[in-house]
């Protein structure tokens, strides 16, 4: 009984030590990172007008994230990935201002994907693509519940921060932070960790 008990106290000891670490990396990249969070913040609100006015256009969104990428060189790359759901009003609802479509993705027959992401390759050049792609090198569904960046930040409703990562497609250490657009969205940004 009394290894049990002790067991069990190592588990919660751990536990509790995991979580302090856990906050204190997110404290320390808010710290690191604050202008570009802030920033961020700005663009997600604009995001959010465009949207509840109907107005947002597939050319501003692309413009938006362009900025965040511009903004800070330690950006690596950023999107905005968009729930089914809003999909699925924008497919059904008159939205203005429009110069073209927005080229969403349709998933297992009746699921709509929309994930505009722009780059920083080599030469600080931009570059622009689709997450939601499946036709891409960056394509998948983000929505599937592999993906903390969209499941946890869409089901908390909290910015959050992931935890540092190798790029599989850079070979550098990257953390990403993800920041809701209510529950409509998520905005994302990548940045170079360590920088």
């Amino acid at each position: 009984m009394i290894k049990k008990i002790n067991m069990l106290f190592v588990l919660m000891s751990l536990s509790v030590m995991l979580t302090s670490a856990v906050a204190a990396d997110a404290d320390k990249f808010d710290e690191k990172y604050g202008m570009v969070t802030d920033y961020a913040a700005l663009v997600a609100k604009e995001i959010k007008l465009k949207m509840s006015k109907h107005q947002l256009s597939e050319p501003e969104i692309y413009t938006l994230l362009s900025s965040l990428v511009s903004y800070d060189t330690r950006i690596w790359s950023a999107s905005v990935a968009f729930t089914p759901s809003l999909l699925q009003d924008y497919v059904n609802s008159d939205w203005e201002g429009f110069d073209s479509p927005w080229h969403y993705y349709l998933v297992d027959d009746d699921k709509r994907l929309y994930a505009p992401y722009v780059w920083r390759a080599n030469g600080n050049l931009l570059h622009a693509d689709n997450l939601a792609n499946p036709n891409s090198k960056f394509g998948y569904d983000y929505t599937d519940g592999r993906w903390a960046w969209w499941s946890k930040t869409i089901d908390s409703g909290v910015p959050t921060w992931g935890k540092p990562v190798y790029s599989s497609l850079t070979g550098d250490r990257m953390v990403t932070y993800s920041y809701p657009i209510e529950r409509d969205a998520v905005l994302i940004f990548n940045v170079y960790y360590g920088i």
